[in-house]
């Protein structure tokens, strides 16, 4: 479990922003932990003209300071602290206070737990961590989660105002430091590749919804015709959908190595691993994983978070190692009063292809009610190009991330063989 869990097991808001660094996970860890990136030019000019202000006043003088060694909640001014820390992997860092407001009264509170316990209505709860992961040889992967939560519904409705004005700059701010840290010390995550990304999805998408003849081809992409008519888990849950596709793909790695990474699709989890840039614009606010995280692992009776937005889908039946099936159940009240209704199933299977390899398939079911409105906002016409683009670059994005992580857990194996030999 991360420490941050421990902290805001379910906070309503979420997010991350990771970069590779060609350091060795000790020297990142310490770069992170106790280095000041302040010294870093774009966090120095950033941080600058946030405390203009200040400066103005003659509050803030001096070079900008930016070290968590320096972050201290006391008392007499209490603000953010370390809640708790794991040397060498992760540190979280929090705050309990009413930030809308254009001077910030904080509450102190001492530890994870007192943090995690604190519940008087009217505040906000923001927490982060810093994560140093191993990525590959003498590579580290960084990672900065921010959660916030709210004691009350009110209170989380005046965050959720507040930052509609900052969260642009927040994101920046963020984004921009590891991106500085990226070129500064080896390998980044080029937001400009997401955005190109993007835009080839989106060509894909405009390609498909130019050939509604080509629907039937691309309702199997990756599989035989014939895969259609296959029974898999969760068919009876929508028995007779108006429309689907069964997509599948294979990847040269076992099915153990694989599921971790299915096991984690959702927005609020591992993202969806596709068209990143696209799924944000769309509002997403989700971050595609680059790596497995044990406590993202779906369970029966979990959700599965599309889109903040929107109603998740229920998770109704998981055989851990091989597949899980999402259910949008239909409005049943809806359908003996003939209203309107959807029913949708999406069911992600990893089929064993031997000891070595699999095949992972995406399974989408949907059944409508008969009045064409219903039919045409969600329908195959309006929705299908836009599904086969993005689950078709989902399963190319585990297949990626899957077949990467064998071979180089494989060849960790190799080296250590011939450095220890039976």
């Amino acid at each position: 479990m991360a420490l941050l869990d421990t902290v805001l097991p379910a906070a309503r808001f979420r997010e991350i922003d990771e970069v590779v660094l060609a350091l060795p996970p000790s020297e990142a860890w310490e770069l992170m932990r106790h280095a000041d990136l302040g010294a870093l030019p774009i966090a120095r000019a950033l941080f600058t003209i946030r405390t203009l202000p200040d400066r103005v006043e003659g509050k803030a003088t001096g070079p900008v300071h930016l070290r968590i060694d320096d972050i201290v909640s006391t008392p007499e001014q209490p603000g953010f602290s370390v809640l708790a820390e794991d040397p060498g992997h992760e540190l979280v860092v929090g705050a309990i206070g009413k930030v809308w407001q254009l001077e910030i009264p904080f509450v102190h509170v001492r530890g994870a737990a007192a943090y995690a316990r604190f519940a008087e209505p009217g505040w906000v709860k923001v927490a982060w961590a810093v994560r140093v992961e191993p990525h590959g040889a003498g590579h580290a992967k960084v990672g900065v989660e921010v959660r916030v939560d709210a004691t009350d519904d009110a209170s989380f409705e005046r965050f959720r105002s507040y930052f509609r004005l900052i969260g642009p700059g927040s994101r920046y701010i963020r984004r921009a430091m590891l991106g500085s840290l990226a070129r500064a010390y080896g390998e980044g995550r080029s937001r400009g590749s997401e955005v190109l990304e993007g835009i080839a999805g989106a060509g894909i998408m405009a390609a498909a919804f130019a050939t509604p003849f080509l629907r039937r081809a691309r309702a199997h992409w990756g599989l035989e015709e014939g895969d259609l008519d296959r029974t898999f888990p969760g068919d009876a849950l929508v028995s007779s959908p108006r429309w689907a596709w069964t997509h599948g793909i294979p990847i040269e790695a076992p099915a153990e190595a694989v599921w971790p990474w299915v096991a984690q699709i959702g927005a609020d989890r591992g993202g969806f691993y596709s068209y990143e840039a696209l799924e944000n614009l769309a509002g997403c606010a989700l971050r595609n994983a680059d790596v497995v995280r044990p406590s993202w692992e779906v369970h029966e009776g979990e959700r599965l978070v599309l889109h903040p937005k929107m109603p998740p889908l229920r998770i109704v039946e998981v055989e851990p190692g091989r597949h899980f099936v999402a259910y949008g159940p239909p409005d049943e009240d809806a359908k003996k009063a003939g209203r309107p209704w959807v029913a949708v199933t999406w069911t992600f299977l990893v089929e064993p292809l031997g000891a070595r390899r699999c095949r992972f398939i995406s399974r989408y079911r949907c059944a409508t009610s008969d009045d064409l409105a219903t039919r045409v906002q969600f329908g195959e016409a309006a929705i299908e190009p836009v599904g086969f683009a993005m689950d078709r670059r989902m399963l190319l994005g585990v297949r990626d991330r899957a077949e990467e992580a064998y071979l180089r857990a494989a060849d960790a194996r190799d080296a250590k063989s011939a450095k220890h030999p039976p």
